[in-house]
């Protein structure tokens, strides 16, 4: 959901009616509700915003678990089929897998559409759709608040647009493997894309309706497609990095004061 007054304010926020009332506590809600300011290029001014109106010190440290979650697939004419093979398959290291990554109560996706609309969407945790879910990999802590996140998250799914969608080039296990990168510096394991990286090496014997957004397990959900916005990730993760370090060199200074 979106509104824009003639100031360029934007306030994002999720108000769907299942989305995890029950699950994020207020603060975690309030942070995800943001006004950013958008300058004359569409691009976000990243400026201190996240706390604008919060009684959050500044000075507060967000350590914050990431999961990635992953899925069986599931074939509709016989849902537990690929369920059964990924049994067998994990055991080499392969396997038919959607993913997911979860934080802050959160479950950030991408799927494919026909549409030039982002791809990227959020479910509920470990509970996404057209998918059997099978286990969460944590994936370490990661030093941003939600609104850093967010604003990440937001980014990705600029580019991460639904019409972009490759089975073997772009998936769900792509997304989820930057995502992980940005949130806490590892990346997803190999596994759960392999199947697709072999894929490549022998894309000339498979069908070329692969690369088709149609061919993805999950549609992006359309009810609950993030809101992409213009930026750089990097300028977040080096934001959050200075302030940490400075926050860590003046602890260390007034610790040391006599």
């Amino acid at each position: 959901m979106i509104y824009k007054n003639d100031d360029g304010l934007l306030l994002l926020g999720w108000f769907y009616g299942f989305l995890f009332m029950n699950q994020l506590d207020p603060f975690s809600l309030y942070e995800l509700v943001k006004v950013c300011r958008v300058g004359p290029s569409g691009t976000l001014d990243l400026k201190e915003i996240e706390n604008e109106g919060s009684s959050v010190s500044l000075q507060q440290q967000y350590s914050e678990p990431v999961y990635l979650n992953v899925y069986d697939l599931i074939d509709p004419e016989n849902p537990e089929r690929f369920t059964a093979m990924n049994a067998y398959l994990r055991k080499i290291g392969v396997g038919f897998y959607h993913s997911g990554v979860e934080v802050y109560g959160v479950e950030f996706c991408f799927g494919g559409s026909e549409s030039c609309d982002t791809g990227v969407f959020h479910v509920e945790p470990r509970r996404a759709q057209g998918a059997s879910y099978r286990q969460s990999i944590y994936m370490g802590n990661t030093p941003l608040s939600p609104n850093e996140v967010f604003l990440v998250v937001q980014i990705l799914a600029d580019s991460f647009r639904g019409n972009t969608f490759s089975l073997l080039r772009r998936n769900c296990n792509h997304f989820s493997d930057l995502l992980c990168l940005y949130l806490t510096g590892k990346r997803a394991p190999k596994w759960i894309n392999r199947l697709c990286s072999i894929g490549m090496k022998v894309k000339w014997l498979l069908p070329k309706s692969l690369d088709n957004p149609s061919a993805s397990p999950l549609p992006a959900d359309k009810t609950s497609l993030m809101i992409p916005v213009a930026g750089n990730v990097n300028h977040i993760l080096n934001q959050r990095r200075n302030k940490l370090q400075k926050e860590t060199f003046e602890k260390n200074k007034t610790s040391c004061d006599p």
